[in-house]
């Protein structure tokens, strides 16, 4: 907001109107402690900020959640906290320039289905489901598809194309299956709602396969102008039928740049 010219102080404001962060005592400390940071890192601590980051600090609200989840890191926090405190009482910088920022721009849009090469020569494809604005920078989730050969991929095989699950991912469902496979037998017959054993074990496959699928999805967007895919991307077919998963999060390892890393580490494409 800094960047796009508003004022520290309705910048503030609508900070804390979004994320109205007193409604909870533990977030509420996290939320002033890193505005406290950044307006000082900048050279725009404001009073308001500086009163209720020291008033949290002095009261110790959100040690209670160290002590709870991860008691070895309090002393650690304890010591962040003193540093902080004299960072706010201390003398302040002038303030210093932020720039615009960076606001990718979307050639596709849902349903578009894209064909990548990847560094070996290969091409594999994604399919775009959504483009999200809950952020200024727009979030473009993917799908990986089950793609990986010589020629440019089709726009009839990427309409036939599933999902292509993470490395991860498929491990845990072949272990699930045989998990399923054993409570199977252990069921001797007993399936729910009178199943067969068949009937049983296809259910349970299509249910964790729905789960592995979601390992598919990734978010991609650029992070400056000069955040590029690495290798050929093309745009061969529109109108792919995008089926919206609301709790999808998606994996988000960086920018264009890192995607050959990624698609090798994480799916065994390069």
């Amino acid at each position: 907001m800094m960047g796009d010219g508003v004022p520290v102080d309705e910048a503030v404001a609508k900070l804390i109107e979004e994320n109205d962060p007193d409604d909870c005592e533990e977030e509420a400390a996290e939320f002033w402690f890193a505005l406290a940071s950044a307006q000082i890192q900048t050279g725009r601590l404001t009073e308001l900020v500086k009163k209720r980051a020291l008033e949290l600090i002095a009261s110790g609200d959100g040690l209670e959640a160290f002590a709870r989840d991860c008691p070895e890191e309090l002393p650690a926090r304890k010591r962040a906290l003193k540093r902080l405190e004299k960072r706010i009482l201390g003398k302040q910088k002038k303030p210093t320039k932020i720039k615009k920022p960076f606001v990718d721009t979307i050639e596709w849009e849902a349903g578009d289905g894209l064909a990548y090469q990847l560094p070996s020569g290969m091409w594999m494809g994604f399919k775009l489901l959504e483009i999200s604005y809950r952020t200024k920078n727009p979030e473009v989730f993917f799908e990986v598809l089950d793609l990986y050969q010589q020629t440019i991929p089709t726009p009839d095989e990427m309409r036939k194309a599933g999902p292509h699950i993470e490395n991860y991912a498929r491990k845990q469902y072949i272990e699930d299956m045989e998990e399923a496979e054993s409570r199977a037998d252990r069921l001797e017959g007993k399936f729910p709602n009178s199943e067969s054993r068949e009937t049983y074990l296809v259910r349970v496959s299509q249910k964790l396969m729905e789960h592995a699928a979601r390992s598919s999805v990734i978010i991609l967007s650029r992070n400056s102008k000069r955040d590029q895919p690495p290798g050929l991307l093309k745009h061969v077919a529109s109108g792919l039928q995008c089926k919206i998963d609301n709790n999808h999060c998606g994996t988000c390892f960086g920018g264009w740049k890192d995607l050959d890393a990624y698609l090798e580490r994480d799916h065994g494409l390069k």
